[in-house]
């Protein structure tokens, strides 16, 4: 699993890699655009949720794309948070379906493309979704 965040209004970023708990489809990390060593050498659960812990604030609203995100969170045994679910809000906004993140992001800003700051799949979807978040807060 790939864990990425931020907060657009201030850049603050996290970024873990975290070890699979069970063995991994073989094209689990070609489909996260990270090597089979990153995702083994990824750091234990425990230690992600330690530091997303630290990360969070406790007024801090989780915006997702979807409830995938929430659902892996949960499985591995991490606390509620407020979440809040920007492909609904870019839905809306768009007046029918956004598509994927990317292609959402690019639409709401008129074909601007966000650019990754963290290696990986994830490094796109974050760097769109932050943009998503910033164009729908206006």
């Amino acid at each position: 699993m790939h864990l990425v965040a931020c907060r657009p209004a201030s850049g603050e970023r996290f970024v873990s890699v975290i070890a699979p708990r069970r063995p991994l489809a073989p094209s689990t990390a070609e489909h996260l655009v990270l090597s089979p060593a990153e995702l083994y050498g990824g750091e234990s659960v425990d230690a992600a949720l330690a530091r997303w812990h630290t990360f969070l604030r406790p007024t801090d609203l989780l915006c997702v794309w979807g409830s995938f995100t929430i659902w892996l969170l949960r499985d591995v045994g991490d606390d509620e948070h407020a979440t809040f679910d920007l492909r609904d809000a870019a839905t809306r906004e768009l007046r029918g379906r956004p598509g994927g993140i990317e292609g959402a992001a690019a639409r709401l800003a008129d074909g601007a493309v966000p650019v990754a700051w963290t290696r990986g799949r994830a490094g796109a979807r974050i760097a769109a979704l932050a943009a998503i978040a910033m164009t729908l807060a206006g």
